[in-house]
């Protein structure tokens, strides 16, 4: 009889254990799955800051290129009316009296 029980608890150790290792490679399994996910998703983060960045860059050079142009078109604009009027000295800017 007892030796019929030591059989019966070594079986459903044996199986507890089976179990127990076939949850433990699920759970690795699992977290491998979630770090490929997550380096995934920041290596996509990173490509959309990437193009973020670069489309910025590329919109403040529009702009920066479109100011040039008005202050250069103002300053012609300022030369031919003062040449019209027959003034030779430029208007001073309010910053520079």
């Amino acid at each position: 009889m007892q030796e019929g029980q030591l059989e019966i608890d070594w079986e459903l150790a044996k199986k507890r254990n089976e179990v127990l290792d076939e949850e433990r490679r699920v759970r690795d399994k699992d977290r491998r799955e979630e770090k490929r996910l997550a380096h995934e998703w920041r290596a996509e983060e990173a490509r959309r800051y990437e193009a973020s960045q670069k489309q910025l860059a590329e919109d403040r050079k529009v702009q920066d290129d479109a100011r040039r142009d008005q202050e250069r078109d103002a300053r012609l604009f300022q030369a031919a009316m003062m040449s019209m009027l027959g003034v030779q000295e430029p208007i001073p800017r309010c910053n520079q009296a």
